[in-house]
């Protein structure tokens, strides 16, 4: 499942063509454009049969990251402790590349999760069943 619209040639221009797009830089761009497909990622995990579930990015930028922030901040996970998560993937590349551009995991991950409702976010393009269903998967 796609969770970003690689057509939108806006997207790639501003981070797709460059090194923003392996990092949490381009989280609250992405949230903006694309809250169905993120929803649906979401509803994908909550639909799923009991057990684990699995959800991955093929290439490595990043996307992981933006539907991780969601469930975990969906369920309660307080920033801070999102952002330790975040950092038990340690990329060097990425944190020189934040630097450069006056920056840290802490944060592009502070900025995005400031005003974001994420129950909200994910009703525009999901259900109160998925969230409901998300709940229980992970604090049952």
């Amino acid at each position: 499942m796609e969770i970003e619209d690689v057509t939108d040639q806006e997207f790639l221009q501003q981070w797709a063509a460059t090194e923003l797009w392996s990092t949490p830089l381009y989280y609250q761009d992405a949230l903006k454009r694309w809250p169905q497909r993120h929803a649906a990622a979401i509803s994908a995990i909550a639909q799923a049969r009991p057990g684990g579930v699995l959800f991955h990015c093929v290439r490595g930028h990043d996307r992981t990251g933006i539907i991780a922030l969601l469930l975990l901040g969906l369920v309660g996970v307080l920033p801070g402790e999102i952002i330790t998560d975040y950092e038990l993937s340690p990329d060097p590349v990425r944190e020189e590349i934040l630097m450069r551009h006056n920056s840290s995991v802490q944060k592009s991950l502070l900025d995005t999760l400031a005003g974001l409702d994420i129950a909200q976010y994910l009703l525009g393009g999901g259900s109160q069943s998925d969230l409901d269903a998300i709940h229980r998967r992970f604090l049952e």
